[in-house]
């Protein structure tokens, strides 16, 4: 448990940064299409260092053209709020 009253952002920062690469599970952050961060979870499971996936395209670069379609549906539905 954790006192946010007494916990500054910089510490907040810190502790959810440490959670998330603790996580066994693909967690990514993507800013306008491209792979802005990844977890350590990202590099083991998917088998690419951050440096590589840093500034890539998960549909574009990730993605086997056969598969985009239904990826970029995926995407759209995520983005608008449908499950």
């Amino acid at each position: 448990m954790i006192n946010m009253d007494s916990t500054n952002s910089k510490d907040l920062t810190s502790i959810f940064s440490y959670i998330v690469e603790q996580l066994p599970v693909l967690i990514f952050l993507i800013e306008n299409g491209e792979i802005v961060y990844v977890n350590r979870a990202c590099e083991e499971l998917l088998g690419y260092t951050r440096a590589e996936l840093l500034g890539k395209s998960i549909i574009n670069d990730l993605i086997v053209d056969d598969d985009r379609p239904k990826a970029l549906l995926h995407c759209q539905r995520v983005m608008s709020g449908i499950r």
